[in-house]
Formats: C-alpha cells, sequence, structure tokens
C-alpha cells in the first residue's frame, strides 16, 4: 500500500468514527425518519382543536390555549367539548359561507345549541363569576352585579320568566325608533300549556289597560296610534316609585326615570312599553342600556367579534345583522355589549366567550320586523 492510500485510508476512518450513532440500535435512516415523525405530531397539535373537533368560523384564535384550570373549569369544559361533539356543526364554514345551503344544517345547529345553552350558567359561574370574586383589583360593584346576572342566568333557565317586570331584571335596552319616544321595549313571550292553550308569560299583561268591547280593540288597531297608555298604572307599584334608574354607555352613567307605561298592538302580536325620561336629546351612541344597578363598564369595540354574532342564518324570524360591540365590564374579559340601532331588531345583546364560540347570554330588542305573524 503506497503513501497516498495509507493516508486516504486514514482519512475515512476518522471521518466515519466522528458521526453519531443511532441510539438503540436504530439504522441511520429509522432515526431520521423517527425524527420527521416527532416534529409532524408538534405541527399538528399547534393547529387541530383537542379532540379532532372541526374548525370552528366563529372563533377568534385557532391554536389550542395553555391554560391552568381548577376542577370546577375542568369539569364544565369537559361537559361542553361533550355537548359539542354530539352536534359539532355550530356556524360552521359549510353553513356560514354557503348560505343557500344552511337549511341542510339547522336541525344540528339546534341540537347543538340547545346543548350548549344548557351550560351558560355552570360556564359563567366557573370562568366570570368565580375568578371575579377572588380578583382583588376588580371593583366590588361590578362582583355584586355579575352575582345578579348569574342568578337571573339560572332562573331563566327553570323558566321563572314571569315572576318580575322587565325593569326588575338585570338589564334592559333602551331604544331609540323612528317618530317614537325612546324607552323599553318589551315583546310577548309565549308558552305552549300541556293542554295546548297558550300562556303570555309577561308579568307586563296586567299593566294593560283593558278594552272595554272588541269594537274599541278594533278602533286602536286602525287608529294608527303607536301606544295606548296606562297613565298612572306605574304609581301603584312600590318598585317604580322606589327605584333610581340608571342609563349606560361604554363610559358613562346617566340618571334616567321610568315615567309611564302602554302597549302597541297588532293582529298578532302585543308590545309593552316603558317610556323614559333622561335621555331626551343624547345621543343613541351615548345610552343603550339600562338598570337600576349599579356597575362599571369600559369602551370596548371589536370588529371580528362583530362579525361572530350577527348570524341569524337558522332563525325563523330575521334579526339585525348590524350589531357592533362597544362595551365591556370594567377588569373583566371575555362578556362584551352589543348594541344595533336598526334593522328588523335594535337593541342591545350581552354576549360571552365559552371556549372557540360567542354565545348571546341576554337580550332584549324591538321586533319591527312582525314575527309573531310569522
Amino acid at each position: 500500500m503506497n503513501n497516498t492510500h495509507t493516508i486516504g485510508l486514514i482519512l475515512l476512518i476518522i471521518v466515519t468514527s466522528c458521526r453519531p450513532k443511532p441510539a438503540n440500535n436504530e439504522t441511520e435512516n429509522q432515526s431520521i425518519t423517527k425524527k420527521v415523525e416527532q416534529a409532524e405530531d408538534t405541527v399538528t397539535l399547534k393547529r387541530s382543536p383537542k379532540n379532532d373537533v372541526k374548525p370552528q368560523v366563529d372563533t377568534l384564535d385557532q391554536e389550542i390555549e395553555v391554560r391552568h384550570l381548577n376542577s370546577e373549569q375542568q369539569i364544565v369544559v369537559e361537559k361542553f367539548q361533550n355537548a359539542n361533539q354530539e352536534n359539532p356543526i355550530y356556524f360552521s364554514d359549510t353553513v356560514y359561507l354557503r348560505k343557500e345551503h344552511w337549511w341542510r344544517f339547522c336541525d344540528k345547529y339546534w341540537k347543538n345549541f340547545r346543548s350548549i345553552s344548557s351550560l351558560y350558567g355552570e360556564y359563567f359561574n366557573a370562568f366570570y363569576l368565580q375568578p371575579t370574586l377572588q380578583n382583588n383589583n376588580i371593583d366590588k360593584t361590578n362582583k355584586d352585579f355579575l352575582k345578579v346576572l348569574f342568578n337571573e342566568l339560572v332562573s331563566k333557565s327553570k323558566n321563572q320568566i314571569k315572576s318580575s317586570y322587565e325593569p326588575q331584571k338585570a338589564l334592559f335596552s333602551i331604544i331609540y325608533l323612528p317618530n317614537k319616544p325612546a324607552g323599553i321595549y318589551v315583546g310577548q313571550r309565549v308558552t305552549k300549556n300541556e293542554n295546548g292553550s297558550y300562556e303570555v308569560l309577561n308579568l307586563e299583561k296586567s299593566l294593560v289597560k283593558p278594552f272595554q268591547n272588541d269594537e274599541e280593540w278594533k278602533d286602536q288597531l286602525n287608529s294608527g296610534m303607536p301606544f295606548r297608555f296606562n297613565d298612572g298604572v306605574l304609581d301603584t307599584i312600590p318598585f317604580f316609585e322606589e327605584t333610581q334608574f340608571f342609563g349606560y354607555s361604554g363610559n358613562s352613567r346617566t340618571p334616567i326615570e321610568i315615567v309611564r307605561f302602554g302597549s302597541t298592538i297588532s293582529e298578532c302580536d302585543t308590545e309593552y312599553f316603558y317610556e323614559l325620561k333622561g335621555v331626551e336629546g343624547l345621543a343613541e351612541e351615548q345610552v343603550k342600556i339600562g338598570s337600576y344597578h349599579d356597575f362599571i363598564l369600559e369602551p370596548y369595540e371589536n370588529e371580528e367579534i362583530d362579525a361572530l354574532v350577527n348570524h341569524n342564518l337558522c332563525s325563523d324570524c330575521p334579526s339585525s345583522t348590524s350589531s357592533k360591540v362597544f362595551a365591556k365590564f370594567k377588569g373583566i374579559d371575555g362578556l362584551y355589549f352589543s348594541y344595533a340601532k336598526d334593522g328588523h331588531t335594535p337593541g342591545a345583546k350581552l354576549h360571552m366567550k365559552m371556549e372557540d364560540k360567542y354565545v348571546t347570554i341576554w337580550s332584549n330588542r324591538s321586533d319591527q320586523f312582525g314575527c309573531a305573524c310569522l
């Protein structure tokens, strides 16, 4: 062997000995293949929702969030995931983007809605009320008001709607309609009893000025007068005499007064109305919601959330699709107020971020379309 061959052989031995050996007697190709598969698994974890649930359109964040949940939160999240997997279509990309086929998915949508909405109270308590009560940086008035909201969510699930007048509830919308006074507009809530009869749940029905006969009812219907007022009826109810009400915007609180009660009638429906004093001359952007409770809001706008909460594909009746988020509770993320000042159903809503969805946990709107006649 000449010197050239000897030097070449020595270099080959050195290079070979410096290369890392695959662990556990794996061949080099097997080791490389395993590393590639591990990398693919990591990428899949980042972009695929947990439990392989189909990605939703109505979400702002498609990546899995790393959260530290307490036991109560973990229980309600598992309930949410189970309900969502049973009927996974909830404003999916197919329903939202291909509106001509929306009707094919509405049965699954409503099953999903019923499953998810049954968890509103539990989710609100675990992710909003309890963390708020434990946060020393949040004002006591907001802590107290979230307790009120929670109690109302629970009572709503038990069909205890007829236990109070609309202004006695946690919130009401302040609605501005053309050529009508600003006020609280309340649609009839009707339920069907086991015997087939229908019952109006609103406590307001007891405040309506009765008609003397059918002719008087027909005259009112054909008169073109927007309201039939029952002057003085609120003076007989201590709550309305003794309570201070407030109108809220994103950054202000205005004292308001309920001055009288009336109703409007149509061939299909009755709408109740509380006229307000204290909002005269104020822009609609200033006062959107009201309450006799004290709380603190701060301005908040988000066009992405606006797009997500303006769905009405599977509703039997059209609704306003111009709602815009305008406020949230100071110091609390995930609960957002929106308002539609025009369209078929003007009024306010309160939305809750619930995992990858934005759900409506409260609304008070005026039916300007005539849904009761459908």
